[in-house]
């Protein structure tokens, strides 16, 4: 037990401990760059399948509209004796 804190240290798993030693490691600029690059490239990937998904699914929605119409119109026409 850490008298000074009041904080026992046996209660801290290993793991936590090394996890904290990596977050506290410096990591050279050209990583960071790199990471930022990849980020960026993902983001824009989902961005342009984000937008692909937006025009499917207004071209869906025309045509179930339009689906709808012409239920409407056959119904009509069937119940009026065109059909």
């Amino acid at each position: 037990m850490n008298r000074r804190a009041g904080v026992s240290t046996e209660a801290i798993p290993a793991f936590a401990i090394a996890a904290r030693s990596v977050n506290l490691a410096p990591m050279p600029m050209r990583e960071i760059k790199s990471a930022r690059r990849w980020f960026s490239e993902r983001v824009n990937a989902t961005a342009g399948r984000l937008n692909v998904l937006e025009k499917l699914a207004a071209v869906v929605s025309a045509n179930l509209q339009r689906a709808t119409r012409l239920r409407q119109s056959i119904l009509q026409k069937a119940f009026t004796g065109m059909i």
